[in-house]
């Protein structure tokens, strides 16, 4: 496998996965603020994780022989279909970024119950949010890290979170896109997906 990077796919991949993956992050912060991750030093680890995660993904998909396997048509229309499917997504729960802003007004009651009038959409994060925490309960018997709610563990459960929704966003762009979903030209190799 070729490690090295192409450095315009680099920029532009980081740039890309920067947006989508702080605004795909929402769901999951709201998740993890209602369940006692509700504290600033948490709310630091998991924008640490988050950051931690795109640049992760900005790597791998930048190395040439993965750059080129995701610019591929049937890869890069995946990923476009995930991609929409995934805003859609946060685009229905919109009434809780409202919330956040409103939190003040009317505190964490008025943030639980409009996550609970979008819980349906946000299945998936609540789901892969349990999978991440019960992944991290059996490495941490390999590794000794206490505390789910201490900074490190909390780093670790948001990448493992990124990773699993990336997975999910493949996956959900694999199955759209063999519904012909996701159609788009791959003329630029230099990109990932062509807008």
């Amino acid at each position: 496998m070729n490690l090295s990077i192409n450095h315009q796919a680099f920029l532009h991949n980081l740039k890309f996965w920067s947006i989508h993956s702080l605004i795909n992050s929402i769901p999951s912060l709201v998740f993890a603020y209602q369940n006692d991750w509700n504290t600033p030093t948490s709310f630091i680890a998991m924008g640490l994780g988050i950051i931690i995660f795109i640049l992760m993904l900005t790597y791998f998909l930048s190395m040439n022989d993965i750059h080129e396997f995701c610019s591929s048509e049937l890869m890069a229309r995946a990923i476009r279909a995930g991609l929409k499917f995934r805003i859609i997504l946060c685009i229905l729960s919109l009434p809780v970024i409202i919330s956040f802003i409103t939190l003040t007004l009317g505190g964490p009651k008025a943030l639980a119950e409009i996550t609970a009038l979008t819980g349906i959409v946000w299945a998936p994060d609540f789901v892969l949010g349990i999978v991440s925490h019960s992944f991290y309960q059996q490495v941490k018997e390999i590794i000794p890290i206490q505390g789910a709610h201490n900074f490190i563990p909390t780093v670790i459960i948001t990448i493992l979170q990124g990773i699993f929704l990336m997975i999910m966003l493949i996956t959900a762009g694999l199955i759209l896109t063999s519904l012909g979903l996701g159609k788009i030209k791959t003329a630029n190799k230099n990109i990932i997906i062509n807008k």
